[in-house]
């Protein structure tokens, strides 16, 4: 498991993650890069960036050898001589502070209006906002039931992704 919060290089045998910059040897680097607007990681989209004509760059067992490809979820991505890995846009479930909106969004469990700077969860899976407790897991608007209400998603905070592929 590697989160990606940076720009990977993934031409060497162990992922390193590239925080602002370029790799020294560009020539023959894969990264695996964010979309990136303004600095920002945007809509959990990701691409491979390698050289055009660089052989050994494996995608579900096709060799790509264009330069650019957008990654998906569960994409099998080999380099040789490099790193092997399963890409997820899967994320775990984390608590965050609501960052407020445009409209009243309504914590889906208590239906109270959620206020910016209010203790949140928002389902990676299907968005919906629910308050949340640190300390009182049974007034816990997230953590009342053990699944999201609309996708079924695991309430438990930081588990480990529902789909773990193998990698190989």
């Amino acid at each position: 498991m590697y989160p990606l919060r940076h720009s990977v290089l993934l031409s060497e045998s162990v992922p390193r993650d590239l925080v602002g910059g370029k790799p020294e040897n560009i020539q023959d680097d894969v990264l695996l890069r964010p979309r990136n607007l303004e600095g920002k990681l945007e809509d959990n989209e990701w691409y491979l960036e390698y050289r055009h004509g660089r052989r050994g760059v494996w995608i579900n067992g096709i060799e790509r050898t264009v330069g650019f490809y957008l990654v998906g979820d569960e994409d099998r991505i080999r380099i040789v001589g490099g790193c092997s890995a399963v890409f997820t846009n899967e994320e775990s479930v984390l608590a965050k502070v609501f960052p407020g909106s445009g409209t009243d969004v309504k914590c889906q469990r208590c239906f109270v209006v959620m206020q910016p700077g209010d203790a949140a969860v928002s389902c990676p899976q299907c968005g919906a906002w629910y308050h949340y407790e640190a300390d009182n897991s049974e007034d816990c608007c997230w953590q009342s039931d053990p699944t999201c209400r609309f996708c079924k998603h695991t309430t438990e905070i930081g588990a480990a992704l529902s789909r773990i592929p193998e990698v190989g």
